[in-house]
C-alpha cells in the first residue's frame, strides 16, 4: 500500500457535539482522513487512463500561513496532478466557496534552481492589517497541513462528486473518499502546496518581497 500523505497530528484531541453537528480536532491535518487507501486508489485509477490531470504544476512547493482562516462552504477530495516531467502528483484539493485569510504569509524558496546563487526567497504578505485577505472559489492542492481546525456539520466519507456544500470548481474523481463542511475555522495555519487558484482574491495590506538567504513563511 502507498504511504499515507505526511500530515501533523501531535496532541491530538478529539471533540464531538451530535447535537449540534459540532466537530472538532485539536493539532488536526485537514485531510489526514484521505490516508494510504485514497492514494493507492488515486494511483491505480492514474494507471488505468481513469484520471484525467487537472494541470501541469512546476517542480517547486510553496508555504502558505496564516493566523486563521475562516471559510464557508468547504470541501476536500483526493486528486492527480503531474510536474513537468510528466510524473504524477497526489494531492490533497481543498475547495472552499468563500474565504478570509487573517495575517497570511506565502513563501517560495529558490535554493538550488539558480546555480552560482545562493538561495533566494519569494515572501508576500497580506491581510495582516484589520482586514483580511479575501477569496471567491479557491482551490488549493497541497500534500501537507497543520493546524487547530473547527468544522461545523461535518460529512466524512462522502463519494466526492456528490458533494454539494463547496463550490462548483475542480474535478473529483467518482469514488473517491471526501469530506465536507458548512464552515470551517483554521488557527494557526501551516501549508505546503503546489497550485492555488481562485476566482477572485483580493490582497489587503499586499507587501511583496525578495531576497537572498533563506525566509520561508514557517
Amino acid at each position: 500500500m502507498t504511504d499515507a500523505l505526511p500530515v501533523d497530528t501531535e496532541d491530538a484531541e478529539d471533540t464531538e457535539d451530535a447535537g449540534t453537528g459540532h466537530t472538532s480536532w485539536k493539532r488536526f491535518g485537514v485531510f489526514t482522513v484521505i490516508g494510504g487507501v485514497a492514494v493507492g486508489g488515486l494511483l491505480y485509477a492514474l494507471a488505468n487512463g481513469a484520471v484525467a490531470a487537472q494541470f501541469v504544476v512546476s517542480d517547486l512547493d510553496f508555504k502558505v500561513s496564516a493566523d486563521q482562516l475562516v471559510g464557508t462552504g468547504f470541501e476536500q477530495y483526493g486528486g492527480i496532478n503531474v510536474d513537468r516531467n510528466d510524473e504524477p502528483l497526489p494531492m490533497a484539493t481543498a475547495a472552499i466557496s468563500e474565504a478570509e485569510l487573517h495575517s497570511m504569509c506565502q513563501s517560495v524558496l529558490l535554493d538550488d534552481q539558480l546555480p552560482g546563487l545562493p538561495p533566494i526567497s519569494l515572501n508576500l504578505t497580506a491581510g495582516t492589517g484589520d482586514t483580511p485577505a479575501e477569496a471567491e472559489t479557491l482551490l488549493v492542492d497541497m500534500h501537507q497541513m497543520a493546524g487547530d481546525a473547527e468544522f461545523e456539520n461535518l460529512d466524512i466519507g462522502a463519494n466526492a462528486p456528490d458533494m454539494d456544500k463547496g463550490p462548483d470548481a475542480g474535478t473529483p474523481i467518482h469514488g473517491m473518499f471526501g469530506m465536507q463542511s458548512d464552515t470551517i475555522v483554521v488557527n494557526d495555519l501551516e501549508q505546503e502546496a503546489r497550485a492555488t487558484t481562485a476566482g477572485s482574491f483580493v490582497l489587503n495590506d499586499l507587501n511583496l518581497t525578495l531576497e537572498f538567504g533563506e525566509n520561508e513563511c514557517f
